[in-house]
């Protein structure tokens, strides 16, 4: 999906992983809304970062990588996903 920013250093650190949940669900129900189950978008899906993190210094890329985590585990126990 690529959800998690990573071309700005302050919004990296000030986005939250409930603001990222709550983006993804808005483009679920627009693909759900289209007539795409809902069921094959979530076991289909994959959180990733919007770009590359070649960039960004140690401190961004390591809190792209926990609100990676931390969506991708809150997702996984919201619509029991192993």
């Amino acid at each position: 999906w690529g959800i998690v920013p990573t071309h700005s250093e302050e919004v990296i650190s000030t986005v939250t992983p409930e603001v990222l949940i709550d983006q993804w669900k808005e483009e679920v129900q627009k693909l759900s809304s289209a007539g795409v189950a809902m069921e094959k978008i979530i076991s289909r899906s994959l959180i990733t970062p919007s770009c590359g993190m070649g960039s960004l210094s140690i401190e961004a890329s390591l809190k792209v990588l926990q609100l990676l985590d931390e969506v991708s585990r809150r997702l996984r126990k919201e619509f029991a996903l192993s």
